[in-house]
């Protein structure tokens, strides 16, 4: 399962009367995510949609849960 990087998710932000952007850089992300925590800003909806580089190589992750096979919810696991 994957999220369709041609639909504009950010506009889901103003839909809500909140805030939204698409990033593709670094600086990008970290001007977003300044702005996002602006004190003015911290009780708005934000929504940042990242672009990322679908074909990267994936870091292994730290937990289990975060890469198992089963998909299926177990909240014991997570807790």
């Amino acid at each position: 399962t994957g999220l369709n990087p041609d639909i504009k998710y950010e506009l889901l932000g103003p839909a809500f009367s909140g805030y939204g952007v698409k990033v593709e850089t670094e600086e990008q992300l970290e001007a977003a995510c300044k702005e996002a925590f602006q004190p003015a800003n911290l009780n708005r909806l934000t929504i940042i949609n990242v672009a990322i580089e679908a074909t990267s190589d994936k870091k292994p992750q730290e937990h289990a849960w975060l890469t198992r096979d089963d998909q299926s919810p177990n909240c014991d696991r997570m807790l």
